[in-house]
C-alpha cells in the first residue's frame, strides 16, 4: 500500500482531530440538552403534582390535569379511581413508559395514603431532540470538512518550502555549487535541512573529484605502460632472427595488450556518467560478435571444436564497441 505523502499526511491529521473534536462536541452537547430537557419535565412533574395536592386539599372534588401533554390520575385510599393498568403496578417515583408509538414521563407520588400519578407525553421532546442529534450531525461532518480544508491549506503552506528544497535537490548536481541551498533557506529546519544537503554534495564533489584524478593518472600509467609492450613487441615482431614460434608468442603479447588497452577503455567509459556510455557511438553487433571470436580463436588451436557465428547483421546498439566486447 503506498504511503501518503507529507501534505497528504498533514491534511488526514487535521481531518481525523477536526472529526474527533466535532464528535465529542456534538456527544456533550446532546447529552446535556437532554439531560436538561429531563430535569425540566421532572421539574413540571413535581410542580404539576405539587399544584393539584394543594388544589385537591382546598377542594377535594378537584379532578387531576388532562391537557394535551399532561395527563392524572388519583387514587383514594379506599381504592376509589381509575389508574390504568399500565400503572397500577408501578412503584414510587420517576419512570419511561411506551405505549404504542408515545413515550411518556411519568411521576408516582403518595400523600396521606393517597396515590398521584401523573403522565407526560414526551413524543414531541424526543422528536426535538432527534432534529437536535441531526443537526449535530451535519454539524459534525461540516466541521470535518472545514478541517480538512484547513489542513491541506496549511499542509501546503508548511510543506512548501520542503517541496521547494526537493525539487531543488532534484535538479541539482555535485557540479552546480555556484549558488548553494542554503542561501534560498537561510532559517529553520528547512534551512538545516539545506545545510546537510550542501555538505553531502562537498562530500560528493570531492569525492568525484579524487575520482576523476585517480582514473586520469591511472588511465595514464596504463597507457604507458601499454604502449611500451606494443612498441616493443613491433619491434621484436620486425626481428627476423627470431624463430615463427616465438613470432607467435609475442603476437599473443600484442593481442593482449591491445585488448588490455580496450578493455581499459571501456572500463573507464563505464566509470562515467550514463549519458557518456553512448559516447563512441553505435556498432554492429555481428560485426562486434565475429571481431571478438576471432580474437580468441587461438585458445581453439590444436582443439577438435569449430565456431560458427550467426547473428543478425541489423542490429545496432547504442554503446561503445569496448563496452559491448567485454559484455
Amino acid at each position: 500500500m503506498r504511503r501518503h505523502d507529507l501534505r497528504g499526511r498533514v491534511a488526514l491529521f487535521f481531518a481525523g482531530f477536526g472529526a474527533l473534536i466535532s464528535l465529542i462536541m456534538a456527544v456533550v452537547l446532546y447529552q446535556s440538552a437532554h439531560d436538561l430537557g429531563q430535569r425540566l419535565i421532572d421539574e413540571t412533574l413535581s410542580a404539576e403534582l405539587d399544584d393539584y395536592i394543594a388544589r385537591r386539599e382546598r377542594n377535594p372534588a378537584s379532578l387531576p390535569p388532562s391537557t394535551v401533554i399532561l395527563q392524572g390520575y388519583v387514587r383514594d385510599t379506599n381504592g376509589a379511581g381509575e389508574v390504568p393498568d399500565y400503572l397500577a403496578n408501578l412503584p414510587l417515583g420517576r419512570h419511561d413508559i411506551h405505549l404504542g408509538k408515545l413515550s411518556y414521563r411519568v411521576a408516582i407520588l403518595e400523600r396521606g395514603g393517597t396515590g398521584y400519578y401523573l403522565l407526560y407525553d414526551t413524543s414531541l421532546q424526543a422528536r426535538r431532540e432527534q432534529r437536535y442529534a441531526w443537526m449535530l450531525g451535519l454539524m459534525t461532518v461540516a466541521m470535518t470538512l472545514l478541517s480538512a480544508l484547513g489542513g491541506i491549506w496549511l499542509s501546503r503552506t508548511v510543506v512548501a518550502p520542503v517541496a521547494d528544497l526537493a525539487a531543488k535537490v532534484r535538479h541539482r548536481s555535485p557540479d552546480d555549487w555556484e549558488h548553494p541551498l542554503a542561501d534560498d533557506f537561510p532559517v529553520g529546519e528547512v534551512g538545516e535541512l539545506a545545510r546537510v544537503f550542501d555538505r553531502h554534495l562537498m562530500r560528493m564533489r570531492a569525492f568525484i573529484e579524487r575520482e576523476r584524478a585517480f582514473s586520469a593518472d591511472i588511465s595514464h600509467e596504463l597507457r604507458t605502460a601499454l604502449a611500451v609492450i606494443l612498441s616493443s613487441t613491433e619491434v621484436l615482431l620486425d626481428d627476423d632472427k627470431l624463430s615463427d614460434k616465438q613470432k607467435a608468442r609475442i603476437s599473443r603479447i600484442e593481442r593482449a595488450a591491445r585488448d588490455m588497452a580496450e578493455l581499459g577503455t571501456a572500463l573507464l567509459l563505464m566509470a562515467r556518467e550514463e549519458h557518456s556510455l553512448a559516447a563512441g557511438g553505435g556498432c554492429v553487433l555481428a560485426d562486434v560478435v565475429r571481431e571478438v571470436v576471432e580474437k580468441q580463436r587461438h585458445l581453439l588451436a590444436g582443439k577438435p571444436v569449430a565456431v560458427e557465428v550467426q547473428t543478425n547483421p541489423e542490429l545496432i546498439l547504442s554503446a561503445d564497441v569496448g563496452l559491448v566486447e567485454i559484455l
